[in-house]
């Protein structure tokens, strides 16, 4: 049965128009994967938009929220909850996943040292809570994936990375480093493991809150 001439018209520019952000969507996801540094890391990146991360959205730096610099391309999603009950919940997560990101890190302010690093990815996660407006980040996630053709090539550069995983982790991040193995032949292990731990953090965040909320 052929729609009405309007509907059909209507039909046609709410396509177009869903179609365009498609391809939009689909160029920054072109360069989210030009922007890694190889196969594997696109694997992984892929890996999450496939299986873990339903309504992820895809942004230049300067349309994520909170914006980020314009040179950032970013995935970000939310994921809203329910807020039934007699407790206060998280009633949403936002994760932003960036690849090939600059941290910059102060060892000593006073002889002015520091160090720069370019993490392979930097996951950020970030919770609203009931009766608050505004987000709280609880987690800084780094995930370095070990190709052979970059490291532990030689036990100096062996040394060197976990010189390097040490200071990033004082400094508040966690590091999660997997081999090009885990990648290639255990995808969806690696990705549940860094699931495992965003979930966790959540689950930390909401209890911390809720003692917080009852000893007012």
């Amino acid at each position: 049965m052929p729609f009405d001439p309007k509907v059909q018209a209507q039909l046609s520019t709410i396509t177009n128009k869903k179609l365009q952000l498609l391809r939009e969507e689909m160029s920054i996801l072109r360069q989210l994967l030009e922007i890694c540094e190889s196969p594997l890391e696109q694997k992984l990146l892929l890996g999450f938009i496939d299986t873990h991360i339903p309504g992820s959205r895809f942004y230049n730096g300067y349309q994520t929220s909170p914006p980020r610099s314009k040179s950032v391309v970013a995935i970000q999603w939310n994921l809203k909850y329910p807020t039934l009950g007699p407790y206060p919940k998280i009633t949403e997560t936002r994760i932003i996943i960036e690849p090939q990101h600059h941290i910059n890190i102060t060892i000593d302010p006073t002889n002015e040292i520091y160090k720069n690093y370019r993490a392979d990815f930097l996951i950020t996660q970030e919770v609203r809570l009931e009766l608050s407006k505004h987000y709280t980040q609880i987690s800084a996630l780094i995930v370095e994936v070990d190709g052979h053709e970059f490291h532990e090539r030689t036990k100096e550069q062996a040394q060197r990375d976990r010189e390097r995983d040490r200071i990033l982790v004082q400094a508040g991040y966690t590091v999660f480093r997997f081999t090009g193995s885990e990648i290639y032949h255990n995808l969806n292990k690696a990705i549940d493991s860094i699931m495992v731990f965003l979930n966790s953090r959540s689950s930390e965040a909401l209890l911390n809150y809720q003692k917080e909320q009852k000893s007012k």
